[in-house]
């Protein structure tokens, strides 16, 4: 069960000492993230506009995954300080309840080869955790950082372990997990290690990022992960039953059963090797030592109001909408023939990036601001719809203009409208996808006896629809009211900017 937060546990929260880091990690520079979009759509080839015939929302949007019976959150954000309490308060302030750290640093705990007793626990930051815990939070901790004496390559602390190690990480992990999934930390969620399936030679020795890839394995190194798996899963499951253990961050750069063009026209196909990183850990007999998949999903903005893709995935808001549905889809299809239906998948990191940095103009422009906010209700209805377990925004301070908030923590239009879809949506249940209106997509959900819709133009014109009977309430994704008349009240007209729409079921 998920602890409910308190004012109590806030006001105790805001009083400790905390001291802010002054470094904050980037994520994911791979081959995803390092052949991002250009800054300008000028530079940009723009996904071309597919008419409603062509891209029918009933074979786009339809969910392949079962609903929960009775829905958990779903939404989170990742924040790089807990320990700062303008942070904290921030994210508390959203409704959010996951969140995702990377608390255990084998190299720092474990920098010699050495039992538990010898172990530097100081370097585990134990006054996140239990913040988190009273915040009312469910934490993903991230486990990365091979230590020197373990690496199966010498310099190379993000990458792989060693086979003569496993048994000293499995160890490792049990002694952690014994440790940290007891009050006051309660820690339940182990992912192992982040974007694994990145190759060591793309990325410097002590990347923030993983990188267990091999370039030259058919299965790009998945199936030596899946081994490490194999030793280090009944480790931790016998220092707690009830802990989650993750696949760490799957990048995913592309489809590797539909790989797109390097460029377009050029009739070359990208190597989307790197993706069938999961698939290695199945062949090699993994499917039993892991209880859920991680993995990451971005899209790129595309300059207009409304606009984004992701041209690895053939995803685009004017066909299929965000990356996340496609990448959902070919992991859940990958685990069903492989005979692992119900592994959970978590979405732990997402969001819509702007330019190389997000320093742009186009990415201070309004345009931007409001794509970026739409893009949060569609995804967070999408990840619903797919049956995530999570889906994590990437991040609270952001990356590439994809912050809730400003540099000096004042929160931005996508603040607002997180944190209205958090309450319009997360427990909520999934339907059905919208299929009644030409040109007109979006979601169906039932939340506390209310019927709510989640619509928008699937090709960014405006749309007049008649619905099928009269509704209650109509929001923008901003929480703000729009106004009916007396002869509008089953009569709307759809753009690019979503609207929640309420009965009362």
């Amino acid at each position: 069960m998920f602890m409910k937060r308190t004012l109590f546990c806030l006001i105790i929260i805001l009083t400790l000492a905390a001291c802010s880091r002054n470094q904050t990690p980037d994520p994911t520079l791979t081959s995803e993230s390092a052949g991002e979009p250009p800054a300008t759509s000028e530079q940009q080839n723009t996904p071309t506009s597919t008419s409603t015939a062509q891209a029918s929302p009933t074979s786009t949007l339809a969910p392949t995954v079962p609903v929960f019976d009775e829905p958990d959150p779903l939404m989170g954000i990742q924040v790089h300080d807990m320990e700062n309490p303008e942070q904290f308060r921030r994210f508390l302030e959203t409704g959010a309840v996951w969140s995702r750290h990377d608390y255990f640093h084998w190299l720092l705990i474990e920098p010699e080869n050495a039992p538990p007793s010898g172990y530097v626990l100081d370097a585990v930051n134990t006054s996140d955790l239990e913040a988190a815990v009273d915040g009312g939070l469910v934490t993903i901790a991230t486990v990365q950082f091979t230590p020197a004496w373990a690496q199966k390559y010498p310099g190379v602390t993000c990458g792989p372990v060693a086979e003569d190690a496993f048994e000293d990480f499995a160890e490792f992990m049990g002694e952690i997990v014994s440790r940290y999934s007891q009050p006051p930390y309660n820690q339940k969620y182990w992912e192992i290690g982040n974007e694994v399936d990145i190759d060591h030679s793309l990325v410097p020795g002590d990347s923030l990022y993983g990188c267990w890839g091999e370039a030259d394995d058919p299965y790009y190194g998945g199936r030596y992960y899946g081994e490490m798996l194999k030793v280090i899963y009944p480790a931790i499951k016998a220092a707690d039953a009830d802990a989650t253990v993750l696949v760490g961050g799957l990048l995913m750069d592309c489809d590797p059963v539909n790989p797109p063009e390097t460029a377009p026209g050029s009739g070359e196909l990208k190597d989307c090797t790197a993706s069938r990183f999961l698939e290695g850990i199945l062949e090699a007999g993994g499917g039993d030592y892991f209880d859920g998949v991680s993995f990451h999903a971005y899209d790129y903005y595309y300059g207009e109001l409304g606009a984004y893709g992701n041209e690895g995935w053939h995803s685009s808001s004017d066909t299929t909408g965000p990356a996340l549905i496609a990448k959902t889809r070919y992991l859940k299809s990958l685990l069903v023939s492989k005979g692992y239906p119900d592994k959970e998948l978590l979405n732990t990191e997402v969001a819509v990036l702007c330019g190389r940095d997000g320093r742009e103009d186009v990415c201070k422009a309004d345009e931007f601001a409001n794509t970026k906010a739409y893009y949060i209700a569609q995804a967070n209805a999408a990840a619903s719809a797919e049956g995530l377990r999570a889906n994590i925004w990437y991040s609270l301070t952001g990356w590439r203009g994809s912050g809730l908030v400003d540099g000096q923590l004042e929160p931005q239009r996508a603040y607002t409208t997180y944190q209205f879809v958090v309450k319009q949506l997360d427990r909520s249940t999934f339907i059905e996808p919208v299929r009644e209106f030409e040109g007109v997509t979006g979601y169906k959900f039932k939340k506390e006896g209310k019927a709510i819709w989640l619509l928008w133009s699937l090709d960014r014109q405006a749309h007049s629809i008649s619905l099928p009977v009269a509704y209650q309430a109509v929001y923008d994704v901003f929480g703000n009211s729009i106004e009916l008349t007396a002869s509008s009240y089953k009569e709307l007209q759809i753009t690019a900017a979503p609207v929640y729409v309420e009965w009362i079921d």
